[in-house]
């Protein structure tokens, strides 16, 4: 029998471990990989928890001048109401204007000197406070959020400015107040810029009303004077005269029936309806009615001067730019105000802030 040759087997060799840098044998087996992220830690240092209850104290001062801000009653119409500018001219004057820029002042005074030795980060911390104080302010007073959030973003920055100081002195918070006014100007000409562009119509027309008014003012008070003459004679015995019980009487027999009744009882039941129809009341009823009926015509004309004024209005170059630019030149009115109200604000504060940190 023939032998039959045998395959060769394959031996396959396991390949040899890369020997280690360090030398050393590694398992067979896959390690474990940890991964490690460090998380920067956030601390206060012993004179940051010191000015801790000084930041209770800003939010609280901050609240106070929100709320006497809102008293001062500033509206962004003021602007373009004339037949109210000695009105508003006198709201700068007001109680309520005068303390509010006094408190706004302290709070100023107070981020001096909380920011004043502090990291710039550790002073950030007024700004959500501040906001949130502003947002919870909004929410009562919601016409004023937007002025609430800017005046909490200028104490902030007072702050921020006053932690890059060396020494807190009247020069240099001065310095850092000057920041702190120069950002609530911009903001203020970006709110009101803003809110006039959204409703430039509404604004327009109130400058318009305001300037025609003017104009059509002597005719309506001469026209006002008429209708008062003309109610001065208008008397309830003008009525009686005018209608006679033998007008009632021959008004009354048209009706079916009456006819039939005597005389005498016809005179008494035209008396008594007379009566009953011209008692005071009724009366003031009818002469309401007449002086009220002339007001279309008055109105009328007073409307045809006015849309006149403005189309006259219109022709002129400087009223023209103007209208074209009204949303720019509120926001650049409100700047200003803010600049100049900001002045007395940055006196005050920098006295404050000095006076505080040189005897405290």
């Amino acid at each position: 029998m023939p032998a039959v040759a045998e395959k060769p087997k394959s031996v396959v060799k396991a390949p040899a471990p890369a020997p280690s840098s360090a030398g050393v044998s590694q398992s067979p087996q896959a390690q474990a990989v940890s991964l490690t992220i460090s998380i920067p830690s956030f601390s206060l240092d012993e004179k940051a928890k010191l000015k801790l209850p000084l930041l209770l104290i800003l939010l609280l001062f901050f609240s106070f001048s929100a709320f006497m801000f809102e008293k001062a009653n500033f509206k962004t119409v003021d602007l373009f109401d004339l037949s109210r500018t000695a009105f508003n001219v006198a709201k700068l004057s007001s109680v309520n204007f005068i303390l509010f820029l006094v408190l706004f002042s302290v709070t100023v005074g107070l981020a001096l000197y909380y920011g004043h030795g502090l990291s710039p980060l550790i002073a950030a911390l007024s700004l959500p406070v501040l906001l949130l104080a502003s947002l919870l302010l909004g929410f009562v007073y919601p016409l004023l959020m937007l002025a609430f959030v800017g005046i909490a973003l200028a104490v902030s920055a007072a702050c921020v400015s006053a932690s890059f100081v060396p020494d807190l002195t009247f020069k240099t918070a001065w310095s850092s107040t000057g920041k702190a006014i120069l950002l609530l100007a911009l903001l203020a000409f970006i709110v009101v810029n803003g809110k006039v562009s959204a409703n430039k119509q509404a604004y327009e027309d109130t400058f318009f009303s305001t300037l025609t008014g003017v104009t059509y003012s002597n005719s309506s008070a001469s026209n006002s004077s008429a209708s008062n003459a003309t109610e001065a004679g208008f008397t309830k015995k003008d009525l009686d005269d005018s209608f006679s019980t033998a007008d009632f009487r021959a008004a009354l027999l048209k009706i079916p029936g009456i006819s039939s009744i005597n005389s005498s009882k016809q005179d008494q039941f035209a008396n008594d309806v007379k009566a009953a129809l011209f008692t005071p009341v009724a009366f003031e009823r009818v002469k309401a009615k007449a002086a009220t009926s002339s007001a279309p015509a008055a109105s009328a004309s007073v409307s045809q001067g006015r849309t006149c004024s403005k189309q006259e209005l219109l022709t002129v170059s400087g009223v023209k730019f103007l209208i074209d630019n009204l949303a720019l030149l509120a926001g650049l009115l409100a700047g200003c105000a803010t600049l100049v109200a900001g002045t007395f604000v940055r006196l005050l504060s920098s006295i404050i802030a000095a006076s505080i940190a040189k005897f405290i």
